[in-house]
């Protein structure tokens, strides 16, 4: 068995041990892509074996479209949460590779380490995350033009991306055979991924609840067979 825990209050979280999915650029089943833009918005898609593809679009509120503090990397790190959050109940007991195209987010999640505090907060409900779903995870970098999917979905005004994804799609007939939207979820259990002030606040005036200068993630992690 592989043991992934958290050395802070033991929780655990055991997979078969299979081998991890081949990384791609290419869109592949099972393997969540998501995308986040400064201007814009987020997004979240993943194939199913079925050939079924769904996805997830959210707008920032205008106060953040307009005048923009959290990073780039912070916000494409609650976007990877968003996605686990979304398909998590479909990937328990596997091994996962989700695709990014930020490299801090990549590093900072599979280090589950950072001394940023947005990404610190983001890592820690991703670690949550992992153990509530009971799957592990790895972040694979691809460049942004390759990310074709997310990226649509996240630079576009949530109610106009559907009919483009659906062109999209034509392109990969022989993988897609429908795309359906489907609503963003920020809360499981009882972990709330709904951060977005609060990641404004830890950029802007330091009101957020997890100062600046706290050490990165208080949760590592160790990996163990048994």
């Amino acid at each position: 068995r592989i043991i992934l825990a958290t050395l802070d209050d033991n929780r655990s979280l055991t997979a078969v041990p299979f081998r991890w999915p081949e990384p791609s650029i290419e869109l592949v089943a099972m393997i969540p892509i998501g995308d986040a833009s400064l201007k814009g918005g987020l997004a979240g898609v993943l194939l199913d074996d079925a050939g079924g593809l769904s996805y997830f679009s959210y707008w920032w509120p205008e106060w953040h479209r307009q005048d923009p503090h959290i990073p780039i990397a912070a916000l494409e790190a609650l976007t990877v949460c968003l996605m686990a959050a979304q398909w998590g109940h479909l990937l328990s007991g596997k091994r996962v590779v989700f695709r990014c195209d930020n490299e801090n987010t990549v590093f900072g999640f599979n280090k589950l380490w950072s001394d940023s505090p947005g990404m610190a907060l983001t890592i820690d409900l991703w670690i949550s995350l992992l153990a509530h779903f009971r799957f592990e995870a790895l972040l694979y970098y691809v460049k942004s033009e390759k990310n074709v999917y997310a990226d649509l979905g996240s630079r576009m005004n949530p109610d106009d991306v559907l009919p483009y994804m659906e062109q999209l799609a034509l392109a990969d007939a022989g993988t897609v055979n429908s795309v359906t939207c489907v609503p963003v979820v920020w809360h499981v259990a009882d972990i709330d991924l709904d951060i977005i002030q609060e990641l404004h606040g830890m950029y802007v005036d330091g009101t957020g609840t997890r100062p600046a200068s706290k050490p990165a993630s208080s949760k590592r992690v160790r990996r163990s067979s048994q």
